[in-house]
Parts: C-alpha cells; sequence; structure tokens
C-alpha cells in the first residue's frame, strides 16, 4: 500500500468518528436551570467547600426538563457505539490474522 493509502487507513475512521460524534457534544453543556444540580452533586461527591468554584458538566439517560430534555443515548449510540463495534471489530479480525499467520510459520 501507497504511504497515503495506509493513512487514510489509519486516521480514516478516527476522523469519520470525530465528525460523527462531534455535534452530540451539546448534550454535556448544562442549560442554567440544570446547573444547580449538577454542583450540587458535585460538591458533595468531591467534598468541596462552597465557597469554592465549581466547573462541571453533566447529562443524564432520562429528559430532565431543568436540561431542555436532552439525554446522552443519541450520543451513545450514534457517536460512541460505532467507534467500539469497529475498535473490537478490528481487534478481532487481527488477532486471527496474526494467529493464522503464525500457525502457517509453525507448520513450515
Amino acid at each position: 500500500f501507497s504511504k497515503m493509502r495506509r493513512l487514510v487507513f489509519a486516521y480514516g475512521y478516527c476522523i469519520v468518528i470525530i465528525c460523527v460524534s462531534s455535534p452530540f457534544a451539546y448534550a454535556f453543556i448544562n442549560e442554567k436551570a440544570w446547573q444547580p444540580h449538577v454542583h450540587a452533586v458535585v460538591r458533595e461527591i468531591q467534598e468541596i467547600p462552597p465557597d469554592e468554584r465549581v466547573f462541571a458538566y453533566a447529562s443524564t439517560s432520562k429528559e430532565i426538563t431543568e436540561n431542555n430534555n436532552r439525554t446522552v443515548i443519541p450520543f451513545v449510540l450514534i457517536g460512541t457505539l460505532p467507534s467500539y463495534a469497529w475498535s473490537y471489530g478490528a481487534f478481532i479480525v487481527t488477532t486471527f490474522l496474526i494467529s493464522r499467520i503464525i500457525s502457517n510459520f509453525l507448520a513450515c
């Protein structure tokens, strides 16, 4: 394979996944009405004093009115699941190919 073809094969899918998943980033940007809930949870879990400023972003799997009824589900299904499927698929295929090459080598 040419150098360009190898680069496209190696990085092309990553670029596609970034383009597909980036529109879902808004799911993690809090609405003003949702921020106090997120900050309260973060303060409690991290034991942050009330006078310290908190920066936190969160989403839920349920539609919450305070967060403009946004959920993380579209991001998971469209933005993340394809990359996991491709990654595990590539791992399985390469593992199979490597084991086949090794068995052919050992059979000689």
